[in-house]
Formats: structure tokens, C-alpha cells, sequence
């Protein structure tokens, strides 16, 4: 009981003084290697039987995202720390097809529990029914580590398969060498499609369900 009503204390107190404005939080340098897509920026894609693709970069928007750790407000609410985070969206439209385009949210994201601000990728391929999902601070870490292939997440079940890789090195059919390459693959009753996304260059390869295997010319 004294415990409540300290608690009532505290958030009448807050309630009556305000709760301070939301931290401004802006990407890191390091967040920004990432951030590669430039406007009209044009990115030409071959298959293995020589048809072509080609992506335009018709959007890149920033915005802000409110983010808090205030416990679910009971009689009034508690005053915490409340930050803006940064939220950058790029999307990549398919030059013969409006109905195919590629859209990228860059985020940062608080976690309370651990007190960290992670930076990742969450994507949308809507003409090809995929949804990707990069934790790109988790990898800035790992690519400093020595390896050849790191095997990062791999989710089962009856119905889905969903991995990331790692690759340290990776040589494309056509010759060009990438050094440190993101694999990531979905495949459920909908869905069978796999992309590698390099750091500096974004999109390099993808491979759709009919067999098809695209990669940056």
C-alpha cells in the first residue's frame, strides 16, 4: 500500500510539472555506411538467360518515430525517457513495372531492457511477396570477425524457412568479387525468394521463385 501510494505521488508529480521533451536521436556514422541509396539513382539487374531489370530510386524520406519505456499508465501516467528516432524510407520502383518496386525502412529502435538503440532494415519486395528484416548493428560487429560463412538466425517450421547468412566473400557469376554479403532467404506455401544485400552497394543478387536468379549488372 505505501509503495502505491508513492507511486500515485510520483505520477501526480509528474503530472502536474509536465514530462520532459523526447531525446532527439539522429543516425550514427556508423548507421549512415548503411544508408547508400541516393535519389534517381538507376540499378541494373541480368538473369541467367540475359532479361533485364531495371530499379529507380523514386523516394527517399525521412521521418521521426516516438519511442518510450513508460509502463502501461494505471491512474496517470508516469513520466520516462521518450526519445525521436530516426526513420529513413527509400523505395526502388521496377522501370517496366509501377506494380513492382522495393521499399527499405532504415530505423533505430530503443530497448529499455538492454539500453541500447539498435540500428536495422525492415524491406518490402511487393511484387514478389517478401519481407526482409536486416539487424545491420548485430552485423557491423560481425563482419570484423574472422570467418568465411556465419550462419546468423535460421527460423523452422512445417511451413516456412527462413535464414540469414553472413558471407565474408562472395563472387557473383559474372566475375565481381563483394566482400562481407548479407543471404537472406523465405520460403513458405506463398513464398520462395532469396536476396544478398552488400553493405556499400545494397541489392546485389535476388532469386524468385520461378528459378529466376537476378544480379547487379
Amino acid at each position: 500500500m505505501k509503495n502505491l501510494f508513492l507511486l500515485l505521488g510520483i505520477s501526480l508529480f509528474c503530472y502536474a510539472c509536465g514530462c520532459p521533451n523526447p531525446q532527439n536521436v539522429d543516425f550514427s556514422e556508423s548507421d549512415k555506411e548503411w544508408l547508400i541509396y541516393k535519389p534517381n539513382q538507376v540499378f541494373n539487374y541480368q538473369n541467367q538467360r540475359g532479361e533485364k531489370l531495371s530499379y529507380l530510386v523514386t523516394m527517399i524520406k525521412d521521418s521521426i518515430s516516438f519511442q518510450h519505456n513508460a509502463p502501461a499508465a494505471v491512474i496517470f501516467p508516469v513520466c520516462t525517457q521518450a526519445y525521436n528516432m530516426p526513420t529513413k524510407k527509400v523505395i526502388l520502383l521496377n522501370q517496366s513495372n509501377n506494380n513492382d518496386k522495393i521499399t527499405i525502412y532504415w530505423l533505430k529502435n530503443f530497448l529499455a531492457d538492454a539500453n541500447v538503440m539498435p540500428f536495422y532494415a525492415w524491406s518490402v519486395w511487393e511484387g514478389k511477396k517478401f519481407r526482409a528484416y536486416i539487424q545491420s548493428s548485430d552485423f557491423d560487429i560481425k563482419f570484423n570477425q574472422n570467418f568465411d560463412t556465419l550462419k546468423v538466425t535460421n527460423h523452422n517450421n512445417s511451413n516456412s524457412l527462413y535464414h540469414e547468412f553472413l558471407i565474408k566473400k562472395y563472387i557473383s557469376t559474372n566475375g565481381k568479387e563483394y566482400a562481407n554479403v548479407l543471404f537472406s532467404r523465405q520460403k513458405d506455401i506463398d513464398t520462395n525468394f532469396s536476396f544478398y544485400y552488400h553493405k556499400t552497394t545494397g541489392v546485389i543478387r535476388f532469386e524468385t521463385a520461378n528459378g529466376d536468379i537476378w544480379e547487379l549488372e
